[in-house]
C-alpha cells in the first residue's frame, strides 16, 4: 500500500531509473571507431518492453555498510508481490 510520499516518489522515478540503467554510458563499454562503422545502419529498430507489477516501498540504504550498487540497489526500493496473485 502506498502510504508516503517518499514510496510515491520512489514509483514515478522507477520507470527512469531502468532507462538510465539500460541506456547511461558509465555502465556499458565504449566502442571503438571501427566498432561504430561497423555497427552504423545493422539495425533498424530497437525496442524494449517489459510488464510487471509489485508492491514498492521506500528502501534506505545510504546507512547501510557494504552496499554493492547495481541494478536493484540503485532504486533503493523494496519491491514485494502478493502471494495470492497469479504467476505467469
Amino acid at each position: 500500500m502506498v502510504n508516503s510520499q517518499s514510496t510515491v516518489n520512489k514509483l514515478v522515478n522507477t520507470s527512469s531509473i531502468i532507462f538510465k540503467f539500460l541506456f547511461i554510458d558509465f555502465r556499458l563499454p565504449s566502442f571503438s571507431v571501427e566498432q561504430k562503422r561497423l555497427l552504423k545502419g545493422t539495425a533498424d529498430f530497437l525496442a524494449v518492453n517489459f510488464y510487471s507489477v509489485s508492491f514498492a516501498e521506500h528502501h534506505d540504504l545510504s546507512n547501510e555498510e557494504n552496499v554493492t550498487w547495481g541494478y536493484f540497489t540503485d532504486q533503493e526500493m523494496k519491491a514485494s508481490r502478493d502471494p495470492n496473485w497469479l504467476k505467469g
